[in-house]
């Protein structure tokens, strides 16, 4: 069944499929509902208006002969139609303009549609009028929608679209899941030029009330799910077994086994109010870079652990998620976990490695190293639960900062007393904190000051250093200590580095250059010898500033426009630079020459450290893997797979090289 025949089917299925489903729209069993939806400053098209009906009709016969193929009749979905029987448009006037909008996945539309319509009681299918809808981070999205209780939900598209990317959107809010098995599907990423439905969604979709009517809107009790196998597995498996005890009192129907993003087993229950069901269990294929589009199977022996999400749903469509670990029985190389049980924000070791510190939403904890047993915990601060973003020990190891969005507190190791706090002078949220390389001052800069603030950890201001208006806001906010400590720089907004001498609290230059701007600084960091500073920026772009003459020394480009480098690291001896960033990469730059050793995870990169030696570098990436390179050669060294379940926000190598710590939002 190829692309081209639903435009031919539409006039000849239309009295069948329209009129006849559709007849009864207005009834009280949910339907798909269309909105057409205008920017302030963006025109009316009736092009659009034409598109979004012959889509509707094209992705309703999709369904239906789809679910024809698999035995279960012509059953699809409903749309809301006028007087005539055709799709009816709701157009909406949107209360701001576009920019309003943009770069919030269509999140900024549907709060305002939630206002005048209900999300829990149907679906809508909303054109956006404009050309792009993207994400935050400026990068653009065919389509997004979300699931809203049994009989509810949204997608939102711009209004250049295709039908099978609609027909995509519209699964994830009758409830389908990815599934990546066969690019034909039309829950995968695949091309669809021959799409299809695969038989475990068609079999889910028989108990939609979007699909079957005898079906009850009502949400009831789901089924329970239990892993009664063992979660362990010896190392060098190719398969295991997994085994799931599944009860519901009113009938199962179906289960479905998920992995790394994307549907791997399912089957059909047939009514039983308790079963053992087995699978064999061998890795999964799913989406494990988004932005990337990166498609992978990892295998059982790839990855240490593997995070499987398990939804059973009732003969009524009452539906449950269940997550479940399996994770090989030991690794050498994982020394131990520490339990914080909470997310972890920002790691630290002490000077003498003994010690580690682990900031978390509301508290800081220290940990010794030997035992693994918390020695510590600290408060942040006594009114919110904010996170501990920078930790910092003095060289003594004698006391520990650490900072919040909303102040800075010194402690005492050996007591955990809180020494010393300071209450920023505005409730606004901090950008930036960087310690002094002795540990004995800081510096700190939020969204509402057009100052970098520089303190000494007893409380006491020392010097306020200001900043143009322009670089205030709108992005990120950076500050760096040069390794010395004489020298601070500040990355700002609009992509312009300012430097300040400590000693005598004075500006000795900008790095900018009026001719070519790369847009905000997102990282900085000075060389070993403090006479280079590394920044990248928002167009990919890593310059690297001569301090004894404030030129630009060097400038890489990204071989890859789909990266944005936000960790940049310096090995000891000044002369390799690591760059990580958004599509998975660790780039080794020989300085000053462009010499360039790609390092590839399979999602994006969120931290990156050297070893002391300068030998090793260490990264982590958002889909949970840590890894251990030879930063001489780019040689891969050593995996952490699914160390976490989610992004390893922080990384840290002990003083003697020896241990690697990792932290992640799991905990």
């Amino acid at each position: 069944m190829k692309t081209k025949c639903y435009h031919l089917l539409t006039l000849i299925t239309f009295v069948m499929l329209v009129f006849v489903p559709n007849s009864f729209a207005q009834s009280s069993k949910p339907i798909v509902r269309i909105i057409y939806f205008l920017p302030s400053d963006r025109p009316f098209d009736v092009n659009v208006v034409r598109q979004m009906k012959n889509t509707i009709l094209n992705v309703q016969i999709f369904y239906a002969e789809q679910m024809q193929a698999h035995g279960y009749g012509k059953k699809t979905f409903r749309f809301e139609t006028n007087r005539q029987g055709e799709p009816r448009i709701h157009r909406v006037n949107g209360k701001h303009p576009f920019r309003h909008y943009d770069n919030t996945l269509g999140t900024a539309v549907t709060q305002e549609l939630e206002q005048a319509f209900d999300f829990e009681a149907n679906i809508y299918f909303i054109v956006l009028g404009a050309d792009a809808l993207r994400q935050g981070d400026g990068q653009p999205a065919g389509g997004v929608g979300g699931q809203r209780g049994k009989s509810g939900g949204y997608i939102v598209v711009p209004n250049k679209f295709g039908w099978t990317t609609v027909a995509h959107e519209l699964g994830h809010t009758f409830g389908l899941g990815h599934d990546f098995r066969d690019d034909s599907y039309i829950m995968s990423y695949g091309s669809r030029q021959d799409p299809s439905l695969s038989a475990a969604a068609a079999e889910f979709l028989s108990v939609s009330p979007f699909f079957n009517p005898r079906i009850p809107i009502a949400f009831m009790s789901p089924p329970t799910v239990e892993l009664v196998s063992s979660p362990t597995y010896a190392a060098g498996l190719k398969s295991i077994p997994v085994r799931f005890k599944v009860k519901d009192s009113s009938g199962l129907h179906q289960i479905q086994l998920f992995a790394w993003g994307g549907l791997q087993k399912s089957r059909r229950l047939a009514g039983k109010k308790e079963a053992i069901v087995e699978f064999e269990y061998e890795g999964g294929i799913g989406l494990l870079d988004f932005n990337a589009g990166l498609i992978d199977f990892v295998s059982l022996s790839e990855a240490t652990a593997h995070d499987i999400l398990v939804m059973a749903v009732d003969a009524a469509g009452n539906s449950s998620y269940t997550r479940f670990r399996l994770f090989k029985q030991s690794e050498d190389f994982l020394r131990t976990t520490l339990d914080a049980s909470e997310s972890i924000v920002s790691l630290a070791f002490s000077p003498d490695g003994q010690t580690l510190a682990s900031g978390h939403y509301g508290t800081t904890k220290l940990w010794d190293v030997r035992t693994g047993r918390n020695i510590t915990t600290v408060h942040n601060d006594e009114i919110s639960n904010l996170p501990a973003f920078v930790i910092s020990f003095s060289p003594d190891r004698q006391t520990f900062t650490s900072a919040s969005q909303l102040g800075i507190r010194s402690w005492d190791v050996r007591t955990g007393r809180n020494i010393a706090t300071i209450v920023l002078e505005d409730a606004r949220y901090v950008w930036s904190v960087s310690f002094s390389p002795d540990g004995k001052t800081f510096a700190a800069n939020n969204s509402s000051f057009q100052e970098v603030q520089l303190w000494d950890i007893t409380g006491s201001k020392l010097a306020t250093f200001p900043i143009p208006e322009t670089g205030v806001g709108g992005g990120p906010q950076l500050v760096s200590f040069s390794p010395d400590g004489t020298v601070l720089a500040f990355g700002d907004a609009e992509g312009a580095i300012k430097l300040w001498n400590l000693t005598t609290r004075r500006s000795i230059g900008t790095l900018f250059n009026v001719n070519e701007n790369y847009g905000a600084v997102f990282a900085l960091s000075f060389s070993p010898d403090g006479t280079t500073l590394a920044a990248t920026y928002w167009t990919n772009a890593i310059k690297l500033w001569d301090l004894t003459t404030y030129s630009e020394r060097a400038i890489f480009a990204s071989p890859t426009f789909d990266n944005y480098d936000h960790v940049l690291s310096f090995s000891p001896d000044g002369k390799t630079l690591a760059s990580a960033g958004t599509n998975g990469e660790v780039r080794l730059w020989t300085i000053p020459e462009e010499s360039i050793s790609p390092l590839l995870h399979k999602s994006n990169v969120v931290s990156a450290e050297f070893s002391p030696d300068g030998n090793r570098l260490a990264t982590g990436s958002f889909n949970g893997m840590a890894r251990l390179w030879n930063a001489n050669t780019g040689k891969h060294i050593q995996v952490f797979p699914a160390a976490h379940t989610s992004g390893v926000e922080s990384i840290a190598f002990s003083p003697d090289g020896v241990r690697l710590a990792t932290g992640s939002a799991d905990g």
